[in-house]
């Protein structure tokens, strides 16, 4: 089965199907995390350009059984240094177009493609910003917030979703090691997707 991760960063939400045997291709901008295995260094919006080139050449696109997107929270965060959190301390409106624009070109990606599944996660602080584009969220995990179409799963009895702070404020890598998808989460969401039964399972 085929997996595309958008936004992959270090490649948390792929791991498990990763070594499970998944062929799975990442995207993701940032050059630093090029030697993330299976990494291409896209901008989604490049990447949305790509695909519209391939369809529009008559090009016939894998199926693919899983997207799974995690457009950058920091605009959407209520962390105390997250530039909502200033703008509200401020008395400043705030309204982030740029994060909202890349989520809407990921679900028009999500569209043209097609796939089986589609998750795209953000923060609790995202709701209501992409509530109108995408709904209700499907599902939420402490502050794993997900929305698409995919087969709700359990996550084990105890636990609990700790952001890693080990980074110091100036280490580059300090966003994505925050924003990580932890296994548990990749590997509930694979067998939940591996053990779902659908029409195609028969014919």
């Amino acid at each position: 089965m085929k997996m595309l991760d958008l936004f992959s960063g270090l490649g948390g939400a792929s791991e498990a199907f990763l070594r499970s045997g998944w062929e799975v291709k990442r995207i993701e901008n940032n050059p630093e995390l090029s030697l993330v295995p299976n990494t291409e260094i896209m901008c989604i919006y490049d990447f949305g350009k790509w695909v519209d080139e391939l369809i529009e050449a008559g090009y016939t696109i894998p199926q693919i059984s899983l997207i799974w997107a995690s457009p950058p929270c920091t605009d959407f965060s209520d962390g105390y240094n997250s530039p909502k959190s200033k703008a509200a301390r401020s008395g400043v409106d705030y309204f982030p177009a740029g994060a909202i624009d890349m989520v809407k070109e990921t679900k028009r990606i999500i569209d043209l493609i097609q796939p089986k599944y589609w998750i795209i996660e953000n923060v609790r602080g995202a709701i209501k910003y992409l509530k109108p584009i995408l709904g209700e969220p499907t599902m939420i995990i402490d502050s794993i917030v997900l929305w698409g179409r995919f087969p709700k799963w359990s996550m084990p009895p105890g636990y609990k979703h700790i952001k890693d702070d080990s980074a110091w404020s100036d280490d580059p890598m300090r966003a994505n090691k925050r924003a990580l998808i932890p296994y548990a989460v990749s590997e509930a969401c694979r067998q939940s997707i591996e053990n779902t039964k659908t029409l195609d399972y028969w014919f």
